[in-house]
Order: C-alpha cells, then structure tokens, then sequence
C-alpha cells in the first residue's frame, strides 16, 4: 500500500470580480480585505442583516474610493 500526500489548500475568492488565490493557509491573501458592515437589524427571514465580504486588492481599492466619495458628498456643509 503506498502512501501519497495531498497538501490542504484553501481558494479565497473574490466577491466582487470572482478572482481566485490558492494558499496554504485560511488567512486572507496579502493585500485583501474583509469588508464588514454591521447591522442591527434583521433581514425578512429573521438572519443578521450584516453584510460580510472578501475583497482582492483591486476590488478593495475601488469600493474604499466609493465610499470615501459618496461620504465626502454627504457631508459637505451647507
């Protein structure tokens, strides 16, 4: 009987553009983010309605500038 090792892999996807990374580790790929907005509030179904996602590099940088735009917008004095 022979003996063959399958190394553990974790695949991170993105939640945004759908990329895939391979690693050897469950921690998050370097230079990902984990976006959490947390609610108080429950969805129809009676779930949490806080939003969880794992976002690449690229992904990541695109809605932190969304959300620094659309917060600069906001809070401009009038």
């Amino acid at each position: 009987m022979g003996l063959r090792e399958i190394p553990v892999s974790f695949e991170h996807k993105c939640d945004g553009c759908g990329k895939v990374v391979l690693r050897n580790a469950p921690s998050r790929p370097l230079h990902w983010s984990q976006l959490t907005v947390g609610r108080d509030a429950y969805d129809f179904q009676g779930a949490d309605a806080s939003i969880k996602r794992l976002l690449c590099e690229e992904c990541s940088d695109t809605v932190l500038a969304a959300i620094n735009a659309s917060l600069t917008k906001a809070h401009v004095p009038s």
